[in-house]
């Protein structure tokens, strides 16, 4: 009998591709000793992306625990829903007839409900701590895990002492180096001998970072230098597509925009430097594929975690940081130039990011030690 398995994902892109990644490297290694299920969101992005893939899929209708003083009708109903139990019933319900035997989390807010479901049914679970900074539902239930997994190594926070953190490495898509240069420049008819830099807002993509690079590129456009050096794919995000295309954009400067872009691999292959929000999984993937970066982390990360998490790579040289308050068209453009123009600064950028790249394989570590909570 297969050894039956829950991976708790979350409704961001930060949560859903590290597990992904695991989920193939379960299948890879286990094959059909291991059986997969995934739980998360109805209505966010896991929702869509992991069915997708072929993955069995169960959404439960869980909302983040609210702290909106403003709207106190929507708290109550808020607060009441979360303290009733009905979620955890529901994932006590899907837990008990899949006959589940392990649960593994992300530690975004919808594995709360589906970890006290397993606790009170006796089935071990593990924890993943993908950030620099331990998340609330890793620190609440670090008492209770089988096993506590850190992308980052001592990530900040307190966690119960006993609870003794495995530091695997980060997390990524083996898929990811598998890119071809030439699949988006036959694509979207870019040139091969450009230099390509490629801007991420994040899964749900970021407005200031969107308007800032367009106000930079304005000024660039004017540049035959940087007109004749430089192309850019601007990934704006869903719900901010439609806004930025209708922005005055560079006549000269080559532009790609596109609201999203599955083929991440390909991306990464053509990219040369890549601007980026700082979450746990693209500083997984930027460390694991050595590319450089200019990090901007989102200051309304919770406890300024995407900060600490920029500053690892800062540590060995890996990236430049702006932070969110200082950012504008010019301190963008000078470290743009600064950095695309020295081909020694790209080099030890590089360099820097191997040095944080451990010998074994994160999904290796977490799938073995996790099946070894059930099977001993």
């Amino acid at each position: 009998m297969p050894t039956k398995i829950v991976l708790v994902s979350g409704g961001t892109g930060g949560h859903i591709y590290p597990s992904i990644a695991l989920a193939e490297e379960f299948s890879s290694f286990y094959g059909d000793a291991v059986k997969l299920y995934f739980m998360g969101t109805m209505n966010r992005l896991d929702s869509k992306i992991i069915p997708s893939m072929g993955y069995y899929y169960k959404g439960l209708p869980v909302d983040a625990l609210s702290s909106d003083w403003k709207h106190p009708q929507k708290l109550v109903k808020n607060w009441i829903k979360w303290f009733s139990g009905i979620d955890v019933l529901r994932a006590r319900k899907f837990l008990k007839n899949k006959k589940v035997e392990l649960v593994i989390s992300f530690g975004s807010y919808i594995s709360a409900p589906i970890i006290l479901a397993a606790k009170t049914l006796g089935i071990p679970f593990c924890l993943i701590e993908l950030d620099s900074l331990f998340g609330q539902t890793n620190r609440i239930f670090s008492r209770w895990s089988s096993r506590l997994f850190t992308c980052f190594e001592n990530p900040e926070g307190k966690i119960f002492k006993h609870a003794s953190p495995i530091h695997v490495g980060f997390i990524f898509r083996e898929s990811l180096i598998e890119g071809i240069k030439e699949y988006f420049i036959k694509r979207w008819h870019l040139s091969p001998s450009k230099k390509t830099v490629v801007i991420l807002g994040g899964s749900l993509g970021s407005l200031v970072l969107n308007k800032t690079l367009l106000k930079m590129l304005l000024i660039f456009d004017e540049d035959e230098s940087m007109v004749e050096k430089l192309q850019f794919i601007q990934i704006t995000g869903e719900r901010y597509f439609n806004e930025i295309k209708k922005q005055e954009l560079p006549k000269n400067i080559r532009l790609h925009l596109v609201p999203y872009v599955k083929e991440m691999n390909h991306l990464y292959a053509l990219s040369d430097l890549i601007i980026s929000r700082a979450g746990g999984s693209t500083i997984a993937e930027l460390v694991s594929l050595c590319k450089p970066s200019i990090l901007i982390p989102w200051e309304g990360a919770k406890h300024n975690h995407q900060s600490k998490n920029a500053e690892l790579l800062k540590s060995v040289n890996g990236c430049m940081v702006i932070k969110e308050k200082d950012l504008d068209y010019q301190q963008l453009s000078y470290s743009l130039r600064n950095i695309i123009s020295n081909d020694e600064i790209i080099q030890n950028m590089k360099l820097g990011l191997l040095k944080l790249q451990l010998k074994e394989k994160a999904v290796t570590i977490i799938s073995r030690e996790s099946v070894q909570t059930v099977r001993g």
